[in-house]
């Protein structure tokens, strides 16, 4: 029977081996999965109870970032079936939200303050915040778009840049029991309809 020598090679190929798989396994854990190519990200949220989290995390590239383009955070809902007293009157919902956006810089997530629409106004015009905005912590939602059945509210800009990781939680603060019969979510994506 042959032996065949063990070469003194054999040890270090193997060490060399397991650092490069360590290595490949860690760089693998720091990296988040491609983004959708535009930007767009969707999550379901539960606004009939206060204190459900979501949290989005993605890194923006030359493939799905536009440039010029603002993007915001959405809150979407869909009716389920018929409501035979015509559903909830959306305009006068309030919703709010607690937002905060985060960017990783020099080693650690540092934060990038955000405003809702009525917060911007009182800000730019010095008008006066509805009486309904009871936290200047809270972001409320302003209804932008509605079709039958399809809802849509503006909550905050994203100043976000290219060839950058984010971080965006988003918490409800208390229940919107009028959307129980809806599917609501966020959206993270570029306005569809910028300069209007």
């Amino acid at each position: 029977m042959l032996k065949f020598a063990h070469s003194p090679l054999h040890p270090w190929l193997r060490a060399g081996l397991l650092i490069a798989m360590a290595a490949g396994l860690d760089a693998c854990s720091g990296r988040l999965p491609d983004a959708p190519e535009p930007l767009d990200l969707i999550q379901s949220i539960n606004v009939a109870q206060p204190d459900q989290a979501v949290r989005f995390e993605f890194e923006t590239s030359e493939r799905n970032f536009y440039p010029g383009r603002p993007y915001q955070l959405e809150f979407e809902v869909d009716r389920h079936g018929s409501d035979p007293e015509g559903g909830p009157d959306m305009f006068a919902l309030h919703i709010p939200f607690e937002v905060s956006l985060q960017r990783w810089s020099a080693g650690t997530w540092q934060a990038v303050p955000t405003s809702d629409s009525y917060q911007g106004r009182a800000r730019n015009l010095g008008e006066p915040m509805p009486e309904w905005h009871r936290s200047s912590a809270w972001r409320y939602a302003r209804l932008s778009y509605m079709t039958a059945g399809e809802h849509s509210w503006y909550i905050v800009t994203l100043p976000i840049e290219n060839d950058a990781r984010y971080r965006l939680d988003v918490r409800t603060v208390e229940p919107i029991e009028e959307l129980q019969s809806h599917s609501p979510r966020l959206r993270v994506r570029a306005d569809p309809m910028p300069g209007k």
